[in-house]
């Protein structure tokens, strides 16, 4: 790859995350969304990210519901209020 291209890549990349995070300016989302619809390669970056990014939200919500899956629930009532005391504040 020469160096002009990877340089666009990495000018892409700071674009399309900008764009997913919302922070464009109305000029730039314009001139962005004007590019979507002329460069299918720009577009196909776009969707890679929107999926690597759905991806790694579903990893999240999967270790989350291991870690939760994980702790162990006393059968005692006291140990009860304290697990719910002690983890009141994390979720």
């Amino acid at each position: 790859m020469n160096l002009k291209k990877y340089m666009m890549n990495e000018m892409n990349f700071d674009r399309i995350e900008d764009f997913l995070d919302g922070d464009l300016t109305e000029s730039q989302l314009k001139e962005f969304e004007k590019e979507l619809l002329e460069d299918s390669e720009l577009q196909m970056e776009l969707d890679l990210h929107m999926e690597v990014n759905e991806a790694i939200m579903e990893q999240d919500v999967m270790d989350l519901r291991a870690k939760l899956e994980a702790i162990e629930i006393p059968s005692n009532p006291t140990q009860k209020r304290k697990l719910k005391f002690l983890t009141s504040g994390i979720l």
